[in-house]
């Protein structure tokens, strides 16, 4: 199937436009997604677009297997059976197929199967109607029988194929229908006169899923046969009125109501002799006459009935305007009706489990569809996915299965939508939500952070199995609920806050995870600033860990003692003398706070100290740079010293490679001591200055 994607919409209506030709007599699934730039959330929408109208009436192939025999003389005296024959073949629509085959003893091909493509072809296969004639005995089956094989030569198989049998009699019968069965053929049964074996016809028709219409006498064939090319087509026949008698010159209006999501309407009148015309009025006032501009209408006239036929009429009021034009003196009534075929979806079930079931194991899915029309495709969905496609032979009624496996689907909300589309343009869908649970939820909230008050902090939970909802606790007292993976907070005030984050799948199983967020003030970049909340930090910690405690006051005196007036010129600058010392009471500082964080098992402590190592590598890392960008200011200008310079030069920066990789090791004490190497050494290359 052919996608269209779309990587933005239109910035100022929020909406986009695709173009795609649609071919005749196909249905389109439009399925779309669309995925919020901060989330994994998709959402889809399954959406069914109709065929276009292109061909309102669904093609047949029908055989007209008519009653030769000399009973006819006395039950069909004014030959009524080839007139209404005759009246079939004028409301055949084009691409429609049709056969005339008349039967005795024996059955005779007056016409073969031949396709209607224009009037030349209507006048053939009424000549043919012609050779009707009423003589011998009467042979049901064979006619049956030759019905059949002409229908066959037609090797579409979505064409709907009809026997049309009209007969006056009884005769020897072998079940010949149930091979028309078989080939999917519907066989109507009209039994003309009192001879009849009504019960054979009927059974004929119901075993065939065709329709048995019992006639007195062949005055009433005309209604008969325009009702027939109603009901081989899909339509249904909505109104009959009988006019009084008119008399020449009169004109009779009469109302008719079209429905919404009619295919085709035929408007027709009937009489016995004579001659009438009809106009029609659309609900919109405009004039349908045989000479009317529009193409969405054909017309006939014969010699004693008229039609309009309208694809995709207006729904609403029509008028009949009927005038007669020859009548005799007493007059003559007319009969008018209204013919429609409308779209009427199928009757669709699923018979599985209960909407919303939690699977662990395999289990079958029926889908089960009904439609008089035929039905000719379905497909089933899988979370909005085609799984599986049929195309079906005009069935009425058919059950399809398909066996959902909750080891081949991962585990999660899911639906199973089963599609079904009838031979008339109605189509109708179903589904059921079912949930696989096979593994347990696994939280994953992320690495722990350190952030600065008022900066955004982003949670991240899309390392998460099996994650159908879940729920940010942010540690401050405020917790959300939501579909969403990604979520951020602000936090306003200072300190060490533990997050938790529950996820829960949709069977309700439910994993936690917890992710330390250290907040700390906006501290101006200042090296002594930053030793001083390093060591304000450890001085707020609340321990009931006496080893614990003892090492992180070990810990408060080395940075107090790293922070004595004597090492230091100003708040950026160490005294060249003695600022070494600085160096190595932070390194004797991150040494006890290791041990410290290897000796609890308490996340929060951990996060806190490690905040405060993060703290003193900031505050060394930035008095090294200093110190070296002011150095590098003012080399010297004699060779000898230019070249002691650069020796010291190049082993400092040697020496803050080295931090930087003890740091991303985590050896955060000797990380310190490359620092205060570095810093040697620049001391080093400022005597040569």
């Amino acid at each position: 199937m052919p996608f269209e994607t779309l990587n933005q919409l239109d910035s100022q209506s929020g909406s986009f436009t695709i173009d795609y030709t649609v071919t005749q007599n196909k249905y389109i699934f439009a399925k779309l997604e669309f995925n919020d730039l901060t989330s994994d959330v998709a959402i889809t929408s399954p959406i069914f677009i109709d065929p276009p109208q292109a061909q309102a009436k669904k093609s047949v192939d029908a055989a007209l297997v008519i009653d030769c025999s000399g009973s006819m003389d006395w039950n069909d005296p004014d030959n009524l059976r080839i007139q209404s024959a005759k009246q079939f073949i004028d409301l055949a629509a084009e691409g429609d197929k049709i056969a005339v085959i008349g039967f005795t003893y024996d059955a005779y091909i007056f016409a073969a199967l031949q396709e209607i493509n224009g009037q030349e072809d209507r006048d053939n296969l009424k000549q043919a109607v012609d050779q009707v004639t009423s003589s011998g005995g009467t042979d049901i089956g064979e006619g049956i029988l030759v019905g059949k094989e002409e229908l066959n030569t037609d090797t579409i198989a979505e064409i709907s194929k009809a026997i049309i049998l009209l007969t006056d009699g009884e005769s020897s019968y072998q079940d010949e229908h149930l091979q028309c069965t078989e080939s999917g053929i519907r066989i109507y049964t009209v039994g003309l006169g009192d001879g009849i074996d009504t019960e054979l016809l009927q059974r004929i028709a119901d075993e065939t899923r065709g329709r048995y219409y019992a006639v007195s006498n062949a005055d009433a064939l005309q209604s008969i046969y325009m009702e027939l090319s109603e009901d081989i087509s899909g339509g249904s026949q909505q109104i009959v009125y009988e006019t009084e008698a008119m008399q020449q010159g009169d004109e009779v209006q009469y109302s008719v109501n079209v429905e919404p999501n009619t295919i085709y309407s035929r408007f027709n009148i009937l009489w016995s002799g004579s001659d009438f015309d009809l106009t029609l009025i659309r609900p919109d006032g405009r004039i349908l006459n045989p000479d009317s501009p529009e193409h969405d209408f054909s017309y006939v006239k014969g010699p004693t009935y008229v039609s309009y036929t309208v694809d995709w009429p207006l729904f609403g009021e029509w008028e009949y305007i009927i005038t007669a034009n020859e009548v005799p003196a007493e007059g003559e009534s007319v009969q008018l009706s209204l013919n429609t075929s409308e779209i009427s979806n199928p009757e669709v079930t699923i018979q599985a489990f209960e909407d919303g079931s939690i699977l662990d194991a395999p289990v079958t899915v029926t889908g089960h569809a009904e439609d008089s029309d035929g039905l000719i495709e379905a497909s089933i969905f899988l979370d909005g996915s085609i799984v599986e496609t049929y195309e079906l032979s005009d069935e009425t009624e058919i059950d399809i299965t398909y066996i959902l496996n909750p080891n081949e689907i991962e585990d999660g909300r899911h639906s199973i939508m089963y599609w079904f589309n009838d031979s008339n343009y109605g189509s109708k869908c179903i589904e059921k939500e079912f949930i696989i649970d096979i593994q347990t939820p696994i939280a994953d909230a992320g690495p722990d952070q350190t952030v600065t008050v008022g900066e955004i902090v982003w949670f991240d939970a899309i390392n998460s199995q099996d994650l159908d909802h879940c729920t940010w606790n942010f540690g401050d007292g405020i917790e959300v609920e939501g579909y969403y993976s990604i979520g951020a907070f602000i936090y306003e005030n200072p300190g060490v806050y533990p997050v938790t984050l529950t996820v829960y799948d949709p069977a309700g199983n439910s994993a936690t995870d917890e992710v330390i967020v250290t907040v700390v003030p906006d501290i101006p970049q200042n090296p002594q600033l930053y030793k001083t909340h390093a060591l304000t930090q450890l001085q707020s910690i609340q321990m009931d860990d006496p080893q614990v405690e003892t090492l992180i006051s070990l810990a408060e005196g080395y940075i107090s003692l790293s922070l004595n007036e004597s090492f230091w010129l100003d708040d950026v600058h160490l005294n060249q003398t003695s600022g070494y010392s600085v160096f190595v009471n932070e390194q004797m500082a991150a040494e006890t706070l290791l041990t410290a964080i290897n000796e609890t098992e308490n996340h929060e402590l951990q996060s806190v100290l490690s905040s405060t190592l993060d703290y003193l590598i900031m505050a060394d890392e930035m008095l090294v740079s200093t110190a070296l960008d002011e150095v590098q200011q003012n080399p010297p200008t004699n060779m000898f010293k230019l070249m002691m310079y650069n020796i010291y030069i190049d082993r400092a920066e040697e020496e803050m490679e080295e931090a930087s990789l003890a740091i991303e090791n985590g050896d955060m004490d000797d990380a310190i001591d490359h620092f205060g190497q570095a810093w040697l050494m620049i001391q080093m290359a400022a005597d040569f200055c």
